[in-house]
């Protein structure tokens, strides 16, 4: 981060900070009234760090993504009535806001087309093995993983100096597979942290991709 500045730098430790903070209160923060907000805080502050380091018409797409994923992630902690599937559709809207974000680096990679098949295969994997326990979940869930694989393909398709943006979509995808998989499949053993780790780290690497791209640093 050697060329960073030094608010950009603040803001990616700040990042760090309070996203280690709500890993290591994991354990509490379902009996702890209101704990569960600190989880979105580190979605708010890369927020804040896009609109102010990104200089083009990324920071304006970046910025509404990563307060989707804030909002999101909270409303899935929230005591409401169908609160998994609001929490579904604002992430989805997030991961449009990536493929707008993405697309417009879009390039033919020949190379890379082999990716581009694996990560296929695995949605349709992942499809064929959650379709039995979807129930009246299984559109908004599929519709979902489309919109999901679509971004990470677009991130394998960049034109880009280094690979932090697609190391942070293929975070996504473990993230939320971890996820599809606790809820319904079968309960997973430390899954919030797997969770939440990956999805920070998600978070984190798109961010700090552009950001490198911004300071031409590859990787």
């Amino acid at each position: 981060m050697g060329s960073f500045t030094r608010k950009e730098r603040n803001l990616l430790f700040i990042f760090l900070a309070f996203a280690v903070l709500y890993v290591l209160v994991i354990p509490i923060s379902k009996i702890v009234p209101g704990l569960y907000v600190l989880k979105d805080i580190p979605d708010i502050i890369l927020a804040i760090l896009a609109l102010t380091a990104i200089t083009d018409i990324r920071r304006q797409i970046l910025f509404i993504t990563y307060i989707l994923c804030s909002m999101a992630g909270l409303a899935l902690d929230l005591p409401i009535q169908n609160a998994f599937l609001i929490g579904l559709a604002l992430f989805l809207l997030g991961h449009v806001g990536y493929i707008v974000t993405f697309s417009r680096d879009f390039k033919r990679q020949p190379k890379r087309l082999w990716l581009v098949v694996l990560l296929a295969l695995y949605g349709i994997g992942m499809g064929i093995i959650m379709r039995p326990f979807l129930g009246g979940m299984l559109l908004p869930v599929y519709g979902y993983m489309a919109v999901l694989i679509t971004m990470v393909v677009l991130a394998a398709l960049r034109k880009s100096i280094n690979r932090y943006v697609l190391y942070g979509a293929l975070l996504f995808l473990a993230s939320d597979s971890a996820l599809a998989t606790n809820k319904f499949i079968t309960p997973m053993a430390y899954a919030d942290y797997i969770i939440m780790i990956t999805y920070y780290g998600a978070q984190f690497f798109i961010l700090f991709g552009f950001l490198k791209e911004k300071y031409n640093q590859s990787a």
